[in-house]
């Protein structure tokens, strides 16, 4: 089903942007200020598309027909995931709160955000772990392919009314991102076809003998 795949997909751009996320905090890590810039604008970035509308695409296109088609399966594997994604947005919350306070002279406030900000990577690695190879699944067990169609327009309104009508592709947003974490942390080099796809444009498969670009 497409709608799922969207979601997977999103999955891999967001474990790319936590990867990268990870390598940035290192360098923030000592006192750079351009470092915490792009810390800034990764933290917009989760607030928007991360929970703004990948979590909401789950909430309220997916969720609800894996419930409605099969409630007694659905709510066993989902009540655990929506307490991940309540905790998420506390954490996120909490990050921008302690944000604000590391861009100021006091090295305490910045190492705490820095910790903080690691263990919201750590945490965001689970999760979509969990959805990957837990929830998702068990959506293609339980539901019916007639129903793809209704998920995808929710999917569309709910970009719609978060991102407006001509949102960043997070594609490219992961391709800008390494562009410019590159000039901060130099050893930052994707590690497999995965990382170097995620820019392609209408490529979007991990397989380098599909690749459009050839990798």
């Amino acid at each position: 089903m497409r709608s799922i795949e969207i979601l997977r997909e999103e999955h891999r751009v967001l474990r790319g942007v936590l990867d990268c996320f990870d390598s940035v905090l290192a360098a923030a890590s000592r006192d750079s200020a351009p470092n915490m810039e792009i810390a800034g604008e990764l933290l917009g970035w989760f607030e928007r598309f991360a929970d703004g509308v990948h979590q909401n695409k789950e909430e309220l296109g997916l969720f609800p027909r894996m419930l409605a088609a099969a409630p007694e399966i659905s709510r066993a594997v989902l009540k655990e995931l929506m307490w991940l994604h309540a905790e998420e947005r506390r954490r996120l919350v909490a990050l921008r709160v302690g944000f604000a306070s590391a861009q100021g002279p006091d090295a305490w406030e910045r190492g705490r955000f820095v910790a903080a900000a690691r263990a919201y990577v750590e945490f965001q690695r689970h999760h979509a772990l969990l959805e990957d190879e837990v929830i998702l699944p068990r959506a293609c067990e339980v539901l019916d392919p007639a129903v793809d169609d209704e998920i995808l327009r929710t999917y569309a309104q709910i970009e719609l009314d978060a991102l407006g009508p001509n949102p960043e592709d997070p594609h490219a947003f992961l391709a800008r991102l390494r562009a410019r974490a590159k000039e901060l942390v130099p050893s930052l080099v994707p590690a497999g076809h995965e990382d170097l796809c995620a820019g392609c444009d209408g490529c979007r498969v991990a397989s380098p003998g599909a690749c459009s670009r050839g990798f």
